[in-house]
């Protein structure tokens, strides 16, 4: 084969550099590097104690349950509580549970106060490993943040929502809200251990979702419109007893906790 020309080389190298794809840009990324103890980041991160959510009846957000371990991990406990432990609810309740956003969860579409959001396409990773016992419910869940759940529709995007009480099956899917109206997609990824460390993605693009489990398929699902800016949601609460999320267990009452979902990093760049 012969050499290209000293003349034809640097035209060359430049239409090979042109079709190369764009290396991925960090859109936000979190590496929970602060002190034991400490708050996950209030510049991007907002807890939510007073959430009256109905699947948060079992276990009410603490906002201090929430909190960094000091060896680059973001720890979300779910704990057994004393005896009138009620959060904002009327009635009490065992459990406690943690749940944080990078935007004002329940104050409405669009929501306010979001701190990080990101556009589509983009790709969106967290690397976590879930506590070993039955009846927990939570995970990493992007929602739009510039649209109105009527004619526009808010996505939610559940890229790790587990249920403990299934330990092998990643579970992946999304929701759309408009109008009053729901709309579903759901997959799954089975054989995989929650109790240990993987890594949870997804690839959004406009009209359609890639979900992964280390880079194995979770499934793909059409998503209409998907478009704008989403943020992020990190939660891990006990499953309400009957719900889809306790899939049928419970926590047993011979394990005194706590349970903590363990983050090592949320990250999302470019697609």
């Amino acid at each position: 084969m012969r050499r290209p020309t000293r003349a034809v080389l640097p035209a060359l190298l430049a239409a090979l550099a042109a079709a190369a794809p764009a290396p991925a840009r960090t859109l936000f990324q979190d590496d929970f590097n602060g002190p034991s103890g400490a708050p996950p980041n209030p510049s991007s991160w907002t807890a939510f104690p007073n959430d009256i959510s109905g699947y948060l009846r079992t276990s009410p957000v603490r906002a201090e349950n929430a909190r960094q371990t000091g060896t680059g991990r973001l720890a979300m406990r779910v704990q057994r509580e004393p005896d009138g432990y009620r959060g904002p609810f009327a009635t009490p309740a065992d459990y406690s549970s943690s749940f944080i956003g990078t935007f004002g969860y329940g104050t409405g579409w669009p929501p306010t106060g979001v701190k990080r959001s990101f556009p589509v396409p983009f790709r969106v990773e967290m690397r976590a490993r879930y506590p070993d016992a039955p009846g927990l419910w939570g995970g990493l869940w992007p929602m739009s943040v510039d649209r109105d759940n009527r004619g526009q529709g808010v996505y939610e995007l559940d890229v790790a929502e587990q249920r403990t009480t299934l330990p092998t099956e990643a579970g992946c899917h999304w929701h759309l809200f408009r109008d009053g109206a729901v709309t579903s997609w759901d997959g799954a990824r089975r054989n995989v251990t929650l109790s240990d460390w993987h890594v949870y993605g997804a690839i959004v693009r406009r009209g359609g979702v890639d979900y992964y489990v280390d880079g194995r398929r979770c499934g793909t699902g059409p998503a209409p419109g998907v478009t704008g800016r989403f943020g992020i949601l990190l939660d891990m609460k006990v499953a309400p007893p009957g719900s889809w999320g306790a899939a049928g267990g419970a926590v047993p009452d011979d394990d005194p906790g706590p349970w903590d979902l363990l983050i090592d990093y949320v990250r999302a760049t470019t697609a």
